[in-house]
């Protein structure tokens, strides 16, 4: 089965220290698959702890979170398998309960994935730096046809380009306070037509600021498992708001 997504959900807080908001995805169906990708830019602080998250239920199973370093923002991706649509809430509410964060989030939906094993997880955080490109780290897809799902969380609102043939889903900054206090959250998938080595993957930023990001392999519905592999990470700064949702492949 070919994987397609449905047109993304986005919000980010108005207010320092309020939970993002995401509205239920227009057209949500038994088996669909819903990622909630969700970016902070903390600003009081941080320790170098695992962040603690709020998230509507336990049906949202976190199966990723960054690490950070004191001031740095955080990156989290939770996913919930859809089993019945009608009885879907109108939204979902996240939020990182120890802190005061500034936050941007979006659920991303996939139609056609393995809803019993749609990806392997992912490692724990990895490098660090500061650039004008984010690097997605390559994975080893075993399923001929499965997405790259690519998450990726500046710390300014920047103007973003994938590259590598990833089309981008979404694009939402914060807008709260000064522009140092600002992260700007992108997605994009890939489809890897044949199994195998996929290789780095980029995208470029207008400033070098610091980033973090996950690449996720997601297998259509069918057969075969998909391994992940996880981001770098860096320091630097946020900026001015930005609010714009772009189309992916839509169901």
């Amino acid at each position: 089965m070919t994987i397609t997504w449905r047109t993304p959900t986005t919000d980010a807080n108005t207010t320092t220290g309020d939970p993002v908001v995401l509205n239920k995805p227009t057209g949500l169906a038994n088996g669909d698959i819903m990622y909630a990708c969700i970016a902070t830019r903390d600003t009081n602080g941080v320790s170098t702890s695992t962040p603690v998250w709020s998230k509507p239920g336990a049906e949202w199973v976190e199966i990723y979170t960054s690490n950070g370093s004191t001031d740095s923002g955080h990156l989290a991706v939770f996913r919930k398998v859809v089993t019945d649509a009608v009885s879907e809430p109108a939204s979902y509410s996240f939020d990182m309960t120890e802190l005061n964060p500034n936050i941007s989030g979006a659920i991303l939906t996939s139609v056609g994935a393995d809803t019993t094993t749609p990806e392997d997880g992912v490692t724990p955080l990895g490098n660090a730096g500061t650039s004008s490109t984010a690097t997605f780290l390559g994975v080893t897809t075993n399923t001929d046809g499965s997405h790259l799902l690519a998450v990726l969380n500046y710390r300014r609102d920047v103007a973003i380009t994938f590259n590598d043939s990833i089309t981008e889903l979404s694009e939402n900054a914060t807008s709260v306070g000064d522009i140092a206090d600002e992260c700007d959250l992108a997605t994009g998938y890939l489809e890897v037509a044949s199994a195998g080595a996929t290789g780095d993957k980029t995208a470029s930023s207008s400033e070098s600021r610091s980033w973090r990001t996950v690449v996720l392999a997601i297998k259509p519905a069918g057969g075969g498992t998909t391994q992940v592999r996880t981001m770098q990470d860096l320091s630097g700064g946020f900026g001015p708001h930005k609010s714009q949702q772009l189309n992916g492949i839509l169901q």
